[in-house]
């Protein structure tokens, strides 16, 4: 006797629908903006138009993982201009204090998508040393909550601000871990990066050529004001700075970011990203823009005239060169680069003296980080456990009116939040990145996955030099497209045995 098939779920499947897990979180995104709306009585109108733009867009990340990830990558370039002008066309503070969560929630959103797959495919998922690190460093972060701060300013919402600037970017290394991927997702992610970073060096350009245009054009959409609202700071700021070196005025380009430090965090990523196109590229087409991409984007950096970050550079090349066992595209690269550092030279009127004064430790920024240096010691000293989350970084800067402190260096203030052993964890952890990417860059065939493994591993050192001297981990959008990057580097070898296709149809983009 044949029993009658059992009608299939219309919830489940590959193909259209929606689950209720993402009717449900739709539901509980509206309802908590409506709630935070009733209660302030302020801008209620536009609250009530971004409530429904949210539940619709936790809707359409939850069915379609990629989009969400397009949005982090792309749109992190912008976010800070895109909060500009939100403010700018709404006068509301409100409006863009519920806009400016939209990374930290379509990280959320794909973090509960991982969890539902998780679940679904009813199998522990297999775990690296570098989850269990990371896992570790969120545990004992958060333990801090409740760790006593000898900040007398301190509170518990400084606490858990400070908890998020330290460890928020980390979540997105689990999305990438998790989320459902192919090669050509990645291929996707890593094409709008490149976009992004090539409209990022035109600005970047744009404002170093024309400052003075650029921050007109900035404050003509209330530049001052919406700077004012976001860190209290009534004193007048361009977003194109200029540094004076030798009696020589120097503008920083700043690009989409509005903020110099921000975009030259961004060149840690781009630089090896560019330049691992450039080496593994097959065709003429693909050298050609990975070539000119890279050297634009170590232009950008030197635009921002972060010395940190112009020195990372020399060591985060080196290691993508050798690695790549690329001779001639890295004769071709390093003599382009001599030959363009060269001209400029000769058109900005850049002399040995100027060179020697811009990376002298007498010079006032850099006398400004040594003394936080020894500051930093000094307090470390004092209390190697640490003085507790929020006392030092922009959250002291903002949420501590005395005894927070600007170490200049993500490790000391991670160690002075934290104490020595969190600052020895977190370099661990940057540590390990690099070496996973270089194994991963061995075992993958694909040139995507190949060129996201080995600019991972250049970025990952980038990155750990620069947050020797400066905070580098705390522009947000930033490091979350960083920590998406690494998770998916991670499982690079999984990916691509999980593909069918893919390879040759890169062949054919080639």
């Amino acid at each position: 006797m044949r029993v009658a098939a059992a009608p299939a779920n219309r919830w489940e499947g590959s193909g259209g629908g929606v689950r209720p897990g993402a009717v449900a979180l739709g539901a509980l995104t509206a309802t908590t903006a409506l709630v935070v709306g009733l209660f302030t009585f302020a801008g209620l109108g536009l609250v009530l138009a971004g409530v429904c733009l949210a539940a619709a867009l936790a809707i359409v990340v939850w069915r379609y993982p990629l989009a969400g990830m397009l949005a982090l990558v792309v749109l992190g370039t912008a976010h800070e201009l895109l909060m500009l002008l939100l403010y700018h066309f709404t006068g509301s503070g409100l409006v863009v204090k519920l806009a400016q969560i939209w990374k930290e929630a379509i990280v959320a959103v794909l973090l509960l998508r991982v969890v539902e797959l998780a679940f679904r495919r009813r199998a522990a998922p297999r775990l690296h040393l570098l989850d269990l690190l990371i896992v570790l460093f969120l545990a004992y972060a958060t333990l801090y909550v409740a760790y006593p701060s000898s900040v007398e300013d301190s509170s518990l919402f400084s606490k858990v601000m400070g908890l998020r600037a330290d460890t928020a970017f980390l979540l997105a290394y689990f999305v990438g871990r998790g989320v459902t991927v192919r090669v050509r997702d990645v291929r996707a992610l890593l094409l709008a990066f490149y976009a992004a970073a090539a409209v990022t060096s035109v600005a970047a350009a744009a404002q170093f050529v024309a400052p003075d245009a650029a921050n007109a054009l900035f404050n003509a959409v209330g530049f001052q004001e919406y700077l004012t609202f976001q860190r209290g700071d009534f004193s007048v700021v361009n977003a194109v700075r200029s540094n004076e070196i030798a009696g020589t005025v120097i503008p920083r380009a700043s690009s989409l970011f509005l903020s110099d430090l921000g975009l030259a965090f961004y060149c840690m990523l781009a630089v090896p990203l560019s330049a691992a196109l450039f080496f593994t590229a097959r065709g003429v087409k693909a050298r050609l823009v990975g070539d000119g991409l890279t050297l634009a984007m170590v232009a950008t950096t030197a635009l921002t005239v972060t010395r940190s970050a112009m020195l990372a550079l020399g060591p985060l090349l080196a290691l993508v060169t050798i690695r790549a066992v690329a001779p001639v595209p890295a004769a071709l690269l390093l003599l382009q680069l001599a030959l363009g550092a060269a001209l400029v030279g000769l058109r900005v009127g850049l002399t040995p003296s100027l060179l020697q004064s811009m990376f002298s430790l007498d010079e006032g920024s850099a006398q400004g980080h040594l003394a936080a240096l020894d500051e930093s010691v000094r307090l470390l000293r004092e209390q190697p456990l640490g003085r507790g989350l929020g006392t030092a970084g922009q959250i002291a800067q903002r949420l501590i009116s005395s005894g927070g402190v600007t170490n200049e260096s993500w490790y000391l203030q991670i160690a002075t939040e934290m104490g020595i052993a969190a600052a020895l964890l977190f370099l661990a952890i940057t540590t390990l990145l690099v070496v996973v990417s270089l194994v991963q860059f061995g075992r993958v065939r694909d040139r995507w996955l190949r060129s996201l493994c080995l600019g991972m591993a250049g970025a990952a050192v980038g990155y750990g030099l620069v947050s020797a001297t400066l905070h580098a981990w705390e522009n947000l959008t930033i490091s979350i497209v960083f920590w998406l990057f690494a998770g998916l580097t991670v499982r690079a070898r999984a990916i691509e045995g999980a593909g069918t296709g893919e390879v040759d149809a890169d062949r054919r983009l080639a």
